[in-house]
């Protein structure tokens, strides 16, 4: 866990979440315009580009947890469902017990072998 560089990967996502929060004020800002069709057209492809661009430039692997979130659609995860609750059991509790098992489950194993034998 050392040779991970925390630091820069939280600047990354921080500096990326306040471009991408930017991105969708005015993602917003052009939906509620009363601009022409052709004109909201032209400010999404930049839009779009720009997302592009934030999303090449701070590459940083996301947990899995954040896949999963993303997949139940809520932006609030405290406020959870059933659905919500069953992600963070499957992001977090079953790794969990599955890696304490496997770590008392060896030597447990390896006892019993050597005694079998």
């Amino acid at each position: 866990d050392s040779s991970k560089d925390y630091r820069m990967n939280a600047d990354k996502l921080y500096i990326s979440a306040i471009e991408i929060e930017n991105l969708f004020n005015e993602l917003k800002k052009m939906q509620n315009s009363r601009a022409t069709l052709k004109d909201k057209e032209k400010k999404f492809n930049i839009i779009s580009s720009s997302y592009g661009r934030v999303l090449q430039l701070y590459q940083v692997n996301h947990e899995l947890i954040d896949y999963y979130l993303m997949i139940t659609g809520k932006k609030d995860p405290s406020r959870g469902n059933y659905f919500t609750n069953l992600v963070y059991v499957k992001a977090f509790v079953l790794p969990f017990i599955l890696y304490n098992m496997i770590i008392i489950a060896t030597p447990v194993l390896f006892l019993v072998f050597l005694f079998t034998v």
